[in-house]
């Protein structure tokens, strides 16, 4: 992928942060560390005038009895002590970045009503037909066109710069500008978040499952929920040209629309978006599920919202985060599966 490409991803905080994120990084490694002196910490503070506020803010509370006119970056440090200072700068930043990402995500309702749709309707199928986890074939469908929003960022940024802002918006428009396809961005995307082979391929291949090696089945379950919601109207995608079925791929796992019962299908999407936020259009069920993901995250452990921060925001390995923070990888790799699946039962729980 191109870096023109590469830096609006990190724009959009889905595979990377902004500075502030890599300055939290450091303070936490050199907070853990007794031997840190107090200026470095100060200095690495200054580079981010929020970190600073919320610091000085923290230090001056009632708790530890000092006013705020008073109080110095450097002696803030030596009162909060190198613990609560780690926990304080990494609870602002990790909390800030994951709900940024929340909400970039969850930005465009069409958007995610179609990848909503897919996942659960490419889970129903899986389960009903028993043709693949069901697990791989949800989080394939609703991640199948995720390329599609860094695509867009990029365009917009090039649109602004050329005056052309009203110029109208297609997957096609976007995807020639850009010159690669959300398909292939958004199987970057699931290497860059270590996401299993199979779901990155089917991501690749949705629109040409008869291309898959890995997993051709799940590639073909997302394939078939993926046109069958855009036919159906089971949350349109107007975005992109509507896709036809590869009818020699989807018969070769035994799909087709008559052989799909389409009545369980729908009862089977409400009770899916019942369950994640009793609403009756995709717009509240957005709202809920994004509420959802938020309140998740504030109510997962200190240590295991950094883990998911520095593994996903910033793309470091287990070894690498069991450094800044003083664990095994072991524990890093069980706080990351904890955190994974509580995030995963606000989706189907």
């Amino acid at each position: 992928m191109n870096t023109v490409l590469k830096q609006a991803v990190r724009k959009e905080s889905l595979a990377g942060g902004p500075l502030q994120s890599t300055v939290v990084k450091e303070i936490i490694s050199y907070a853990s560390d007794p031997s840190t002196s107090v200026s470095k910490l100060s200095s690495l503070l200054l580079k981010d005038p929020g970190l600073v506020q919320r610091i000085l803010r923290k230090a001056s509370s009632p708790l530890y009895g000092y006013s705020r006119k008073s109080m110095t970056v450097d002696f803030a440090i030596i009162l909060l002590g190198f613990d609560v200072l780690k926990e304080t700068v990494a609870s602002m930043v990790v909390n800030n970045a994951l709900r940024n990402m929340v909400n970039v995500l969850f930005h465009y309702e069409e958007f995610w009503g179609h990848s909503l749709s897919c996942g659960y309707v490419a889970r129903f199928i899986a389960e009903e037909k028993q043709l693949c986890n069901p697990d791989d074939a949800f989080i394939a469908g609703l991640l199948h066109d995720i390329g599609y929003l860094i695509l867009l960022q990029y365009a917009n940024d090039v649109f602004h710069k050329q005056g052309n802002d009203s110029t109208p918006r297609t997957g096609t428009t976007v995807e020639k500008l850009c010159g690669w396809t959300h398909s292939e961005v958004g199987q970057w995307l699931a290497e860059r978040w270590n996401l299993p082979e199979q779901i990155a391929e089917a991501m690749l291949y949705h629109h040409t499952p008869q291309l898959a090696t890995v997993d051709p089945v799940l590639t073909a379950t997302v394939h078939f929920a993926d046109v069958l919601c855009n036919r159906r109207n089971l949350g349109r995608f107007t975005f992109e040209v509507q896709p036809d079925y590869h009818l020699p791929t989807i018969a070769a796992v035994g799909l087709d629309e008559s052989s799909v019962d389409m009545e369980k299908i729908q009862e089977y999407s409400m009770r899916m978006k019942n369950d994640v936020g009793g609403s009756q259009n995709f717009g509240d069920l957005i709202s809920g599920l994004k509420n959802s993901f938020i309140n998740a995250i504030s109510d997962m452990p200190e240590h295991d919202k950094i883990v998911l921060a520095l593994y996903y925001y910033e793309g470091l390995t287990f070894e690498e985060i069991a450094q800044i923070l003083k664990l095994d990888a072991r524990s890093v790799g069980e706080r990351h599966a904890s955190a994974i699946t509580k995030l995963k039962s606000v989706m189907w729980n």
